[in-house]
């Protein structure tokens, strides 16, 4: 925020002194947009998107007004300057420098390595995660697939997805958009169970395909829902979704971004239970 509202008064008054110093616009806003177009290659991608839709900060219906107002007003009092000309224009200088601004933030958190609210509290997570891997009430990850091995408490779920072999990549597609981020494919056969009478039947009515996911509790809901929608699974398309609860998870791989949205929701489940624990408390005591 504060390098947005920067850039917006960087650029307001940049174009202000163009209204009294009598430039021509268009060096000015070819100059800042080759700015904007070098600092695109170079800056942090996860900042560009948000540094171009910072630049419409400046055409809010209270924003807009003020600043034509104002570069009109300048270009009025100021013998040799016209309304027409030289009072437009302060909205594209507002517009321009937030952009910049956003984008140098980027590459200035890069270089310095300032880290966000997020990555110090992941960090505390993990952190506070050096615990003896041999504790088997706690799951051990791999973070971010490196040496690095966490021990923390975390609940894991086997996700187990059996579908038609045609229909696999459809549900690859919905589960990683889901936010699946890994998955064990295994070939499947299945017989019908009048089949089952004769042990020594060997023909096989479908082939398919088995998709084994182990994922965070909070992710299992949201993967499970994505991919029977996708498929169509409780309606008329052909397949079988289930879970399961897993225990002893040890070595398993998972990125500093999962274990904080997952610690994340634990918290915000404990204090919910907590304050769920203090309602109850009060009807029961209203109620003595």
């Amino acid at each position: 925020r504060i390098f947005v509202s920067f850039g917006v008064a960087f650029g307001i008054a940049l174009g202000a002194f163009r209204i009294i110093d009598g430039g021509h616009i268009h060096y000015y806003i070819i100059v800042g947009y080759m700015c904007v177009i070098i600092l695109t290659f170079i800056a942090p991608k996860y900042i560009i998107p948000i540094a171009y839709d910072s630049g419409g900060v400046t055409t809010s219906t209270v924003t807009v007004p003020l600043v034509a107002a104002l570069g009109i007003g300048l270009a009025t009092n100021i013998e040799g300057r016209s309304p027409l000309i030289d009072g437009f224009g302060l909205i594209a200088f507002a517009s321009l420098f937030p952009m910049i601004t956003v984008m140098l933030y980027g590459l200035l958190t890069e270089k310095l390595g300032i880290k966000s609210d997020t990555e110090i509290e992941t960090a505390n997570i993990l952190r506070d995660a050096l615990v003896d891997a041999e504790n088997m009430d706690l799951a051990t990850v791999n973070v971010d697939g490196t040496h690095l091995r966490h021990s923390l408490k975390m609940s894991f779920y086997a996700v187990v997805i059996i579908v038609p072999e045609d229909k696999k990549e459809d549900a690859l597609q919905a589960a990683t958009t889901a936010g699946a981020t890994g998955v064990t494919v295994l070939k499947t056969q299945g017989i019908g169970l009048e089949g089952m009478n004769n042990m020594f039947r060997t023909s096989v009515e479908s082939n398919g395909v088995m998709l084994l996911f182990i994922l965070p509790q909070i992710k299992v809901n949201g993967i499970i829902q994505a991919i029977i929608h996708s498929l169509h699974i409780t309606t008329t398309g052909k397949g079988m979704a289930f879970s399961f609860p897993l225990t002893h998870m040890k070595g398993i791989s998972l990125n500093r971004h999962e274990i904080f949205e997952v610690k994340h929701e634990e918290k915000i489940k404990e204090q919910e239970e907590q304050q769920n624990e203090k309602k109850d408390e009060k009807i029961h005591e209203n109620r003595e």
